[in-house]
């Protein structure tokens, strides 16, 4: 039989572990994962493909103007390895907007090779740069898209003529845009 003194010695480490777990626990399971969710609802990340440096250029380059233009939007580029893990944002609605090659649009949109396993993801076309098109998941606020298309038609001449918001085979234009003619 434990004495007083070795019992009570026992109840304070029993009550100190118990304490450590309940501070340590919840640190232990900490993943980035919330930041993350955070993050994407407070900027405005223009998806583009590593493979594609040309496309990462682009990006760059409309992140810069639309901070200027749009500091509350907060754009930020975020680079996905290869086009099927920026689909993959797509389709889960981690990404706003990214830069696809128009056959990828087509594809992501209609739920075809090579990104069939994803099903169909209704995509709208914000603007096309040639070789690239500007797509937003088709559910992307309608006002979003408005200030986006006024801006980037506030520097067509960054453009070189070369861009502009029409669709992509079945990817519709997106209705925040209107009737621009």
């Amino acid at each position: 039989m434990m004495n007083r003194h070795a019992r009570s010695i026992a109840r304070r480490r029993l009550l100190l572990a118990a304490a450590g777990l309940a501070v340590t626990g919840p640190a232990a399971a900490h993943t980035p994962y919330r930041q993350w969710v955070v993050y994407r609802q407070r900027h405005l990340l223009i998806g583009c493909d590593r493979q594609k440096p040309a496309g990462y250029a682009l990006a760059k380059r409309l992140e810069v103007m639309l901070d200027e233009a749009l500091p509350a939007a907060k754009p930020r580029v975020a680079r996905a390895p290869h086009a099927d893990r920026l689909a993959s944002l797509l389709a889960t609605n981690q990404i706003a907007v990214a830069l696809l090659m128009p056959e990828e649009a087509e594809a992501l949109h209609r739920g075809t090779a090579p990104f069939g396993h994803y099903g169909t993801n209704p995509l709208a076309v914000l603007w096309r740069f040639d070789p690239f098109v500007l797509v937003s998941r088709a559910d992307f606020p309608a006002e979003h898209a408005a200030l986006l298309v006024e801006t980037f038609d506030h520097h067509t001449t960054d453009w070189n003529g070369s861009a502009e918001p029409t669709a992509v085979g079945p990817v519709p234009v997106h209705r925040g845009i209107g009737d621009r003619g």
